[in-house]
């Protein structure tokens, strides 16, 4: 709670823009940070791991803003839906959306991450 506190209270990290980039990275931190802490190493299926769980937050963010894009304008919250057209906006999500899928592609691609399973 106290990181939703600071996000929108307190400093107001929402207030101060790249709040898209501060959504992942708090995801991507929940992971490899407690990871980190107790095997003291990071694979790179873990990564591809603290990734995708930053993209929750992310585009539950992103959508969130779309919704809010009237009111972020008007106390000045410098979110990409408000900083951009809704077009732009639109495009922006495809790309993340794209980004995401891509992530997983590239790591069963790459061999990162496990391709299948036959369940």
């Amino acid at each position: 709670m106290g990181g939703d506190l600071q996000y929108s209270y307190g400093v107001k990290l929402s207030y101060h823009g790249f709040q898209e980039v501060y959504l992942v990275a708090l995801g991507f931190a929940l992971v490899i940070l407690p990871y980190g802490m107790v095997t003291g190493r990071a694979t790179g299926f873990l990564l591809v791991q603290a990734v995708l769980f930053g993209f929750g937050p992310l585009m539950f963010g992103v959508y969130s803003n779309t919704n809010d894009v009237d009111g972020d304008r008007a106390v000045g919250r410098p979110t990409v839906a408000a900083l951009v057209s809704e077009r732009g906006n639109a495009r922006f999500i495809g790309a993340l959306s794209l980004a995401e899928f891509l992530t997983v592609a590239g790591a069963s691609a790459t061999g990162l991450a496990p391709g299948g399973s036959s369940c």
